[in-house]
């Protein structure tokens, strides 16, 4: 037993925490790096430290975890208060629940949901395949009842649909968009659904796989009646795992996160977020007398060359260079973000932390832009995404030549100046659109340079194509 012990400290240092098993807090980055997770061995207040000063951390109170694993019974003690029949199936991790019959299960709501701030998540997998076409069974998933009328709730629609809602004094209140949609989901796929509300912000937000799906449709949240006793979970046409309530108005890391876990949720965490650390800093979480400390090295992924945004006209393979803070191989794809095992292997790559890849498949059109997804195998969660966009192609008579201010010189030219003239810059009410007009037909490459200026600009805009003007690449004018 002590050989076993020695190993896996071992393995826990060599990762950069330090971590007793069972009796220490450990410290390990989450699965997208957005925190540092402080898993601690009892429930108590951490005391977060970044090179020995105390800061606060992202810490948002977990009221309830329900892992569904053979009992409806949550981590902390907590029992239904009702007999509702379940089927216990595969889960999203061990096991999961799936109403019998129609009666939801019921927990107490006191010390658990808050109304006033708080959010609700769990996995969904439908029992079934979606249905493509036509009307969708609906069905509550999750549920608050008011005796005076007032609730919330996260439901599917009839149209496939799942909303975050709520009616309170009469009056609906929000969170969805039509691509909150279960029609393309097959059964025994998992999916990740948040809602989350803030009285004092007046918000609610709903969040499908990490993506922001409904924000406070009406443009206010006020919370419902807080007379009930009782908070509803399960529905017979899905199976639910890993039910968390939260004591406060969550924002998006938390869903992204979760998207990205390879195990299942504890109630016993303390976050930690990474953004704004340096390379070498040292991260110590202090619980009940016991330390962890975390030594960190920056992120998985750095310093990509190019950057994201413009690429040279007709450029469809980029040649990207990057480094990583292990000796990894990397996988990418291009699009369209996809996992880790569906991602395309860098050709002929071994481990390094000096990266190379030649990625085909960027779009030569300006007006398109191209996302680029990197994962390292050293660490498959963490996602680099860059964006890129090609240049358009210069006119022909590139360089372009311009004439300074419009001073009428051009009226009666069509000669050898005209021809060499790329851009135009007006002057004061000049050139007039009938001018404008004969320009361009003669010259044909010539754009025109809009003004902003009190005493350089037309005082009727001239009805001429608006791809006349001199433009950028995201096909705003470019302004003198």
């Amino acid at each position: 037993m002590k050989k076993t012990t020695i190993l896996l400290l071992v393995a826990l240092i060599s990762d950069g925490f330090i971590a007793s098993a069972q009796q220490e807090p450990w410290l390990a980055p989450s699965p997208d790096f957005a925190f540092l997770v402080a898993h601690l061995p009892q429930i108590g207040s951490p005391r977060w430290a970044i090179n020995g000063r105390t800061v606060p951390a992202y810490q948002p109170i977990e009221r309830f975890l329900l892992p569904a694993d053979g009992t409806l019974a949550g981590t902390e003690g907590t029992r239904p208060s009702n007999k509702a029949p379940v089927i216990f199936e595969a889960g999203k991790w061990g096991s999961a629940f799936r109403l019998a019959s129609g009666e939801m299960v019921a927990f107490p709501r006191k010390g658990i949901l808050d109304l006033t701030e708080g959010g609700v998540e769990f996995w969904l997998s439908p029992h079934e395949d979606g249905i493509k076409s036509g009307r969708v069974p609906p069905t509550r998933l999750f549920a608050y009842d008011s005796p005076k009328g007032d609730f919330i709730t996260i439901q599917v629609s009839d149209q496939g649909v799942i909303h975050g809602g709520a009616i309170v004094a009469n009056a609906w209140e929000s969170a969805f968009t039509d691509q909150a949609s279960v029609r393309g989901w097959k059964s025994g796929s998992w999916h990740h659904v948040l809602l989350t509300w803030s009285a004092s912000a007046s918000r609610m937000r709903l969040y499908l796989d990490g993506q922001l799906m409904g924000d406070t449709n009406e443009g206010h949240y006020l919370p419902p009646d807080p007379s009930g006793s009782s908070f509803l979970l399960g529905s017979p046409s899905y199976a639910i795992d890993s039910v968390r309530i939260w004591d406060c108005f969550l924002d998006g890391s938390i869903a992204a996160n979760a998207v990205t876990m390879s195990s299942p949720p504890s109630s016993r965490e303390s976050r930690l977020a990474l953004s704004g650390l340096a390379p070498g800093d040292i991260i110590t979480c202090e619980v009940a007398g016991r330390t962890a400390r975390y030594s960190y090295r920056g992120p998985p992924l750095t310093n990509p060359q190019p950057r994201s945004g413009l690429l040279p006209s007709g450029t469809s393979t980029l040649d990207l260079s990057l480094e990583s803070s292990d000796e990894t191989t990397l996988l990418y794809s291009v699009g369209t973000l996809l996992d880790f095992a569906s991602m395309t292997p860098v050709m002929n790559e071994t481990a390094a932390r000096q990266h190379h890849l030649a990625i085909a498949g960027v779009s030569t059109d300006p007006s398109v832009s191209t996302d680029v997804y990197v994962r390292p195998a050293s660490f498959p969660g963490y996602v680099l995404h860059l964006r890129y966009r090609d240049l358009p192609l210069p006119p022909s008579t590139f360089p372009r030549i311009s004439n300074l201010w419009y001073d009428g010189s051009l009226d009666g030219d069509s000669g050898a100046y005209l021809a060499k003239l790329g851009l135009l810059v007006p002057s004061f009410q000049s050139p007039g659109e009938a001018v404008l007009r004969r320009l361009h037909r003669e010259n044909p490459n010539l754009f025109i340079l809009a003004t902003n200026q009190s005493f350089e600009h037309f005082d009727f805009e001239p009805d001429v194509p608006e791809s006349w003007y001199l433009r950028d690449t995201g096909g705003q004018r470019i302004c003198m």
